[in-house]
Formats: structure tokens, sequence, C-alpha cells
């Protein structure tokens, strides 16, 4: 089991309804979902169809030269070990610098363990951040797969996993700044479509730091050693009610 950064206990708490078992620091399976599109568009692959970036969006993760970035929203499976099988899970990716480890179905329909943990254990994930991750979440994340074309489809995935890169690389949310050992992930908006991203993705900050959106949903960690770690919130249906209630509890304890 991963041990805890940021001081956030592991609490191994179990809820169980209608058959279903989870809690933080079990594991469950990730897989590819059949269909979906690849990094740069094609088919198959394990983002949902219409939301890869390809590649067209401009600028740095690390700190360094810009280069292009790949982007947009996970289209998965999750078994959670609960004898109720694959469920659909779709959701973005924490880290930016690091590899997707999670093999395209066909052949692969084992799927990649990853453990249930606090989302602001992960690394470079606050508490605050988790907040305004959550608040992200309700209010923008079925806009984030939606446009009336490819490109506004896609310009809104790649919004909003920019807004996750960005809280998880740099303490302060700035999108163009020059980049730095502060800065370390930047947008370089000469590009005509990484800057229709930016005003998306500046748009949706505002809307929150602005208190225009309030609403909020509880999310959770998928970590693996040797994968991108996972956002996400808690399964559906039945499941989600009183996963909901015991991370309120877990919460609350912290």
């Amino acid at each position: 089991m991963r041990s805890m950064q940021k001081g956030c206990a592991c609490a191994a708490v179990a809820f169980a309804l209608a058959g279903f078992t989870s809690a933080y620091g079990a594991d469950i399976q990730v897989r590819d979902r059949l269909g979906g599109e690849n990094p740069y568009g094609g088919s198959p692959g394990y983002y949902v169809t219409g939301t890869s970036s390809g590649g067209h969006s401009i600028g740095t993760v690390i700190g360094g030269s810009d280069v292009k970035l790949f982007g947009g929203m996970f289209d998965l499976e999750a078994d959670y070990l609960d004898g109720n099988g694959w469920t659909p899970l779709r959701t973005y990716c924490i880290q930016p610098d690091m590899s997707n480890h999670i093999q395209t179905q066909p052949p692969d329909t084992i799927g990649l363990t990853f453990e249930i943990v606090p989302l602001d254990s992960l690394d470079g994930i606050t508490s605050s951040e988790e907040d305004f991750l959550e608040t992200l979440w309700a209010n923008a994340f079925d806009m984030s797969a939606m446009g009336a074309t490819t490109v506004e489809k896609t310009k809104n995935a790649h919004a909003f996993q920019v807004i996750v890169w960005e809280l998880r690389q740099d303490d302060t949310i700035d999108f163009t700044g020059p980049a730095g050992p502060t800065n370390r992930f930047r947008l370089d908006t000469s590009d005509p479509f990484t800057a229709e991203v930016v005003a998306t993705a500046t748009q949706w900050v505002d809307n929150i730091t602005g208190g225009v959106w309030t609403q909020r949903v509880p999310l959770y960690g998928l970590y693996n050693e040797f994968s991108q770690d996972i956002v996400t919130t808690v399964p559906e249906p039945s499941s989600a009610l009183l996963l909901l209630v015991g991370l309120a509890l877990l919460r609350k304890r912290r």
C-alpha cells in the first residue's frame, strides 16, 4: 500500500451496498473501454471520441521549452472488485509529466491495478486544490465532453484537463506566464487553438474564484506507481450515495 503524503492518513474504511465495497487503500482494476480514440485522434484509443487534443495545444509541463500537449477525457472502465463487474469510468489524468500505462483493449481485458486514495494525498494536490477541483467537476465535467462541433468539444475537454494540470504542477493558476521553477506549467497563446483553450479555462476558473460556481461533488484519486494518477468521482449508480457519505465522514476526520 502506498504511504500517504502531506500528512493525510490512509483510512481503510469499507462500505457495502448491493454487493459494493470500497475504501481508501483498496485496489481496483482500470482498463480501456471499447471504442474511443488515441492521443492523435485516431481509433481506437482511451479518449472519448472527439475530445483528444491531438497535440494541437502548445505549452510546457515542466518549465522547459514548449512542446505539443496531448489531452482529453479518458473513456475507461473500472472493476471495484465488488462482484458487479466493469462499470464506465470517464475521467481525466492528474500528471502531465507521467506516461499512461493503461493499454487499449483488445487485447487487454484485465486492466491495470490502481489504489483508491484521498485526492489531496497525491503529489501536487493540496486540500484547497481538491476543493477547487470538486467545484470544477460539479459544474464543468459534463460540459467538457460537449460541443456543437468537434473542435469545440476538443477545446472544452482540453480546457478541463489543463486546469487539472495547472493545479497539480503549480501553486498558483497562471496559464500564460513565463516558464520557470515556480511556473512549470504554461500554455502558448500565440497558437490559435491553445488561445481558445486558455480562454475557456480562464472563464471556468473565474466562475469558481468569483463565486459563480459553488456546487461541489466529492472526488478521490486513483494511484498507480507506474502510470498517471487519475481523478474521479464516486461510482454510479447505487454505490454512489454510500461512498459519498463515507468520503464526507473521512474528510471531516482529517
